[in-house]
């Protein structure tokens, strides 16, 4: 194989699957049907000029079995910001233990563990998900093992948890490729 073939299939390799986009925050809202176990309280915050996150509190009051546990996640797509159509990216209702070392630990962790005091650290999740007050300032989502698929356009994650606590988390969010 001569070098220039294997200069083009680097960089091919390179353009394909390198994620090349922002990913801009727009909004969060979290809701609890159940404050005597877990209690949130999650709001847009500017970062600074043009950059935004969120800030806010996740209270969990007692530890929870997260092995009975269910966590899922819907995400939505619009081209516009106005309607939202449901997208084939997902996570299914599944156990709470396997997405937080799956799932959480790919998308969420290392962004959490920056801006939040009190969050989850494990190399190996077990039940239970002890009792703590998680407080996040300034946090943003960070896009570095994010699918790199995604469309330009406006995306609505839905979180639920339910069994015992019963949490809502609704964030906002708009890529643009670059």
């Amino acid at each position: 194989m001569t070098i220039t073939l294997q200069l083009f299939m680097y960089f091919t390799v390179l353009l394909c699957c390198t994620v090349a986009y922002n990913m801009e925050f727009v909004d969060v809202n979290a809701s609890s049907t159940t404050p005597d176990i877990l209690d949130t309280s999650l709001r847009k915050v500017r970062i600074s000029r043009g950059v935004f996150g969120f800030s806010g509190f996740i209270n969990m009051k007692q530890d929870f079995d997260t092995d009975l546990q269910t966590y899922e996640v819907q995400v939505y797509y619009s081209s516009n910001g106005i309607s939202y159509a449901l997208s084939p990216f997902r996570i299914p209702p599944t156990p709470m233990t396997k997405v937080m070392n799956k799932e959480y630990k790919l998308y969420a962790k290392d962004a959490l563990d920056k801006c939040c005091t009190n969050a989850p650290q494990f190399d190996r999740f077990v039940s239970p998900m002890t009792a703590r007050n998680m407080i996040c300032e300034n946090c943003q989502l960070l896009t570095t093992n994010f699918p790199s698929v995604l469309r330009s356009g406006y995306y609505k994650l839905v979180v639920r948890i339910y069994e015992r606590p019963n949490v809502t988390i609704i964030m906002l969010g708009k890529i643009d490729w670059s």
